[in-house]
C-alpha cells in the first residue's frame, strides 16, 4: 500500500502524489480510498478505492534514477509486439498503454516507432489511432523521465540520445 505524499504514475493521468488516503462513500458503502493529484494540474483529484484491481494495476511507483537509466540500456535490444490481427493489436496496445510495465511501453513505442518509418519508406503514414497511441505512451514515459531526472520533458529525448550515444 502507497502513503500520503507517495509519488506514482497513474495510467495517462502521468505522475501523481497521493494526497490522502480515508474513506469515502462510494454507492452508499464507506470504502477506504486513495486521492491522487497529477504533479503537473492541481486541480485534477483523482479518487478510487484502495481495494479496487483495475485502478492499482494503473498505479506504479516512480523509478529510481538508476532503474531508468537501466531501461533506457535496453531500448538498442528492446523486442517489438507487432500483431498482425488490428482487433487483438488495438486492444494489446491499449492494455499497455493503461498498464504497468514500463519494458512493454518501450516495446510498444519502438513497435510504432519502426512501423511508422517502415510506412514513411514508401510515402506512408501509421493509422491515425496508432499515432495517438504512440504519442499518449511517449508522453507518459516522457513525463515520468522528466520527473526523475528533474529536467524538461522536452529535454527527455536528447537525454535518451545521449546515453544511447555513450553505450
Amino acid at each position: 500500500m502507497f502513503e500520503i505524499n507517495d509519488e506514482v504514475i497513474y495510467g495517462l493521468n502521468g505522475v501523481c502524489r497521493i494526497a490522502g488516503i480515508g474513506e469515502k462513500e462510494i454507492c452508499g458503502k464507506k470504502k477506504l480510498c486513495y486521492s491522487l493529484n497529477p504533479v503537473n494540474d492541481n486541480k485534477v483529484n483523482i479518487i478510487f478505492p484502495v481495494d479496487s484491481t483495475l485502478a492499482r494495476n494503473r498505479m506504479r511507483r516512480i523509478l529510481s534514477k538508476d532503474e531508468l537509466l537501466e531501461i533506457i540500456h535496453s531500448m538498442p535490444v528492446a523486442d517489438t509486439i507487432w500483431v498482425d490481427d488490428e482487433i487483438v493489436r488495438r486492444r494489446k496496445f491499449k492494455e499497455i498503454l493503461l498498464g504497468n510495465d514500463r519494458n512493454a511501453l518501450i516495446k510498444l513505442i519502438k513497435t510504432l516507432y519502426l512501423r511508422d518509418k517502415e510506412k514513411h519508406q514508401y510515402g506512408m503514414k501509421i493509422r491515425v489511432s496508432e499515432r495517438s497511441l504512440m504519442k499518449d505512451a511517449e508522453r507518459v514515459l516522457y513525463e515520468e523521465f522528466a520527473y526523475v531526472l528533474g529536467i524538461d520533458v522536452s529535454q527527455v529525448l536528447p537525454f535518451i540520445i545521449s546515453e544511447l550515444g555513450d553505450s
